[in-house]
């Protein structure tokens, strides 16, 4: 059970104003406004301000001087109202600014008995009315992974809020349709459709059983419309997915070649013996064992014919296979025999 410590009062760091667009100074109408709170230390929350700074900068959000006071800012940290709307400033919202972005630093243990940062992100939007929320650890945490969590939570909140937004879109299409839609590592829905996101850069999977799965990188700027569209492959397969690696088929095995060539080594050894006993009597000094020229011969020749067979097959082995046997092969999964031999 995650436990925090609440002996200190709740004291506000910092009060950022963010606008978009270029200057500073008086709020411009879709102004927003970051606090920054909690019970961890003043190095802590000096931390995370600064990291939630960056993250909003990199965000296209410019800074303009802080128009909240300290008790206002105490409120919007310590707000327990059953809406965070109410506990938003009645002068927010008649100064232009209608986003309202909390971040609270607070010190607890983890499970594992560690100790633990908990950040926790707030962002209230009064103009479409939204509510976004978001929470990261940070076990034994040091400034640099600090830094790091703050300003992924910052990048989460505000992504959620333009996914949510519905102002920047993906149009996903694929012939043919019904394709799987995996965009940045998660799944979707399919094609062909159209999909809200964040503005950036971003990669599109699309994934359908007995095709090759395809791959698009694309940038989408804020507010604008993407369209990513592709003819899928038919895989190797019908109804079974190409996976990776299954461009080349494997080699062929070489232990029936290898088995061939012995035999005949075999037999072309016992077609020599048997002449060679034939011509040399002495060898043996056994007349059972005469007249054995005609099958010696005949045994080499066979012994010949089979090594030549051996080793035909040994160099077709060497070849790649085709086919979808091989194809299925590459995959894991070995069906049979691949060609004659």
């Amino acid at each position: 059970m995650r436990s925090t410590r609440s002996t200190r009062p709740i004291q506000v760091l910092v009060a950022l104003l963010f606008a978009y667009g270029p200057g500073s100074g008086a709020a411009h109408a879709d102004a927003g406004l970051v606090v920054v709170g909690g019970t961890a230390d003043d190095h802590v929350r000096s931390t995370v301000g600064t990291a939630i700074e960056d993250a909003a900068r990199q965000a296209g959000w410019s800074l303009a001087n802080p128009r909240l006071s300290r008790r206002e800012a105490d409120g919007l940290v310590s707000c327990v109202a059953p809406t965070p709307f109410a506990c938003l400033p009645a002068s927010l919202e008649a100064g232009g600014i209608h986003r309202v972005l909390v971040v609270t630093v607070d010190r607890a243990v983890s499970d594992s008995g560690a100790p633990e940062l908990v950040l926790l992100g707030k962002l209230v939007v009064t103009s479409p009315r939204d509510v976004i929320v978001n929470r990261r650890f940070c076990e034994s945490c040091a400034d640099d992974r600090l830094a790091q969590e703050s300003t992924q939570l910052a990048q989460d909140i505000l992504r959620l809020l333009a996914t949510q937004s519905g102002r920047t879109v993906v149009e996903v299409a694929s012939e043919p349709a019904g394709a799987q839609v995996v965009l940045d590592g998660q799944r979707i829905g399919v094609t062909n459709g159209t999909f809200n996101t964040f503005p950036g850069k971003h990669v599109v999977i699309l994934e359908k059983l007995g095709y090759a799965s395809e791959r698009k990188e694309l940038t989408v700027g804020e507010g604008k419309t993407v369209t990513v569209s592709a003819t899928l492959r038919v895989s190797a397969v019908p109804g079974v997915p190409e996976l990776p690696g299954m461009g080349e088929p494997p080699r062929r095995p070489r232990l029936v070649p290898g088995a061939v060539i012995g035999l005949g080594a075999v037999a072309l050894v016992g077609g020599i013996v048997l002449y060679a006993v034939d011509q040399d009597p002495s060898l043996t000094g056994d007349k059972r064992y005469r007249d054995t020229a005609p099958a010696g011969v005949a045994i080499g020749v066979a012994g010949l014919a089979v090594l030549g067979a051996g080793a035909y097959l040994w160099r077709r082995g060497s070849a790649r296979t085709s086919g979808p046997a091989a194809a299925v092969a590459r995959g894991g999964v070995v069906v049979g025999w691949c060609g004659a031999f």
